[in-house]
């Protein structure tokens, strides 16, 4: 072994002694400060406020956007879209009002959006945004305003004869993720 090697491999076995007994210093001190320290940290942490936004949400109204013509062509409907995210919601105990929709009720915008590249002629990207709109109060302004208060979205790129299939996992993905959520913030409230 030449000379600086051995050096090197010197070095580092020290290195590791002193790690060691450092590392077993430091290991006790952090157990010995976190079991007095842990009554101080709650026990939930605390959730961004756009997800904490959702917390006890039981009633939406539901608004689709117009789908991109790569969509409407694989046979995707906005009612086939609009019922598949009710049968979802619902199942997770939200309901959709569909029809005099009381003034305050929080609104989810589903909007799908489509890109194509000629020069890959088989490839669709495709993405779905949920965006949950409800009353919130501006104190700056002292008014109660009409804001998006949480975003989600999904993004993927299929070959063009799976993108039937993989929107409509998709958007069960994306609102799934938006129900878990909900429970989230429920629970912590």
């Amino acid at each position: 072994m030449p000379a600086s090697t051995a050096h090197l491999v010197r070095a580092v076995a020290a290195y590791r002694g002193i790690c060691t007994r450092s590392h077993a210093v430091l290991a006790l001190l952090g157990l010995t400060v976190g079991a007095l320290a842990a009554p101080l940290f709650p026990d939930k942490p605390v959730l961004p406020d756009p997800i904490r936004s959702l917390a006890g949400l039981d009633v939406v109204a539901l608004q689709v956007k117009p789908l991109p013509a790569e969509l409407k062509a694989t046979g995707l409907t906005i009612a086939s879209i609009t019922g598949r995210i009710r049968d979802r919601l619902q199942q997770g105990g939200v309901r959709v009002v569909e029809q005099d929709v009381p003034d305050g009720t929080t609104r989810l915008v589903i909007e799908t959006v489509v890109s194509t590249d000629a020069s890959v002629k088989d490839a669709v990207a495709f993405a779905y945004m949920i965006d949950v709109q409800q009353d919130a109060r501006v104190n700056r302004i002292d008014e109660v305003l009409d804001v998006s208060t949480y975003v989600a979205w999904i993004l993927d790129v299929k070959d063009r004869e799976l993108l039937p299939e993989a929107a409509r996992e998709n958007l069960d993905t994306v609102v799934k993720g938006l129900m878990r959520q909900i429970d989230q913030a429920t629970d912590q409230k």
